[in-house]
């Protein structure tokens, strides 16, 4: 039987420079179990305090009530992670200085003020595909901020932090010194189509719907497993497979229809 996907929420940092747009990414930390060295963008699993009336309490402009939890979840990982509180003005916690776990929603609500959730803007949602045992329902939010405000990495979790165009990064993984996951990696695609910060977050609040990206995949006579985006040629005669973690073990290489690596699969 396939588990139902485990909510999460990232945020995007955005900012426009004189070179053009840039996003704040954050590198795992080399140990981590899981995409350990991957760049990605703050975020993590909805918890329980995250649906609180303290993770409410903490959060300032219009927010639907059913996207609270995502928004604050994003914003908190945000603090815990980067060191970027994401209020009226823009700060940096240094590692030994920043708030943990409800922690973050007290200071929010109290000293460090309340976080500006309503300049968020949901961009998208990628679900992990039904062959993947450990799966999850990740949502995708932007935000402009402006610049000057740097982020610090807390040294656990995140070893780095950089601002960087959507196409630099890609360009980057495409030579092989910047590990992307597949979601990130088309998310940063998107990015570098829409062009500037504003032109990013004013495309994501003005879709009649938030798209829903659930891969599709399938398994090639060479042993290759090939993930379809909905769109793709094929997608809609393909069925979502169930939990079958040995299928993945036995692949020999994960990609993407076009040939991009799937490195959260175990493609290279």
């Amino acid at each position: 039987m396939t588990a139902p996907p485990r909510p999460s929420s990232s945020i995007c940092l955005l900012r426009d420079t004189a070179a053009g747009c840039e996003v704040l990414m954050a590198q795992r930390g080399a140990g981590a179990r899981f995409m350990g060295g991957a760049w990605v963008f703050p975020g993590g699993v909805v918890d329980e305090i995250d649906r609180g009336p303290a993770a409410l309490a903490a959060l300032d402009g219009v927010v639907d009530p059913e996207e609270a939890a995502w928004r604050a979840t994003a914003l908190r990982e945000l603090v815990e992670e980067a060191g970027f509180w994401l209020g009226g003005e823009p700060f940096t916690l240094g590692p030994e200085d920043r708030p943990h776990g409800a922690d973050v929603y007290e200071q929010a609500a109290g000293s460090r003020g309340h976080f500006a959730a309503g300049n968020m803007a949901w961009f998208s949602t990628w679900v992990t595909p039904t062959l993947v045992p450990m799966r999850f329902d990740a949502r995708f939010y932007v935000a402009v901020v402006p610049p000057g405000v740097d982020g610090v990495p807390d040294g656990k979790e995140m070893d780095a932090i950089v601002w960087i165009s959507p196409a630099a990064a890609v360009a980057r993984a495409d030579a092989g010194s910047f590990l992307l996951p597949f979601p990130t990696r088309k998310t940063l695609e998107h990015f570098a189509r829409l062009g500037s910060a504003h032109d990013i977050v004013s495309h994501a609040r003005s879709q009649p719907v938030v798209p829903r990206i659930q891969p599709r995949l399938r398994v090639t006579e060479g042993g290759t497993i090939e993930a379809v985006l909905p769109g793709d040629a094929g997608f809609d005669d393909l069925e979502d497979l169930p939990p079958d973690p040995d299928a993945l073990a036995r692949a020999g290489r994960v990609q993407s229809a076009k040939g991009e690596p799937i490195p959260e699969l175990g493609g290279r």
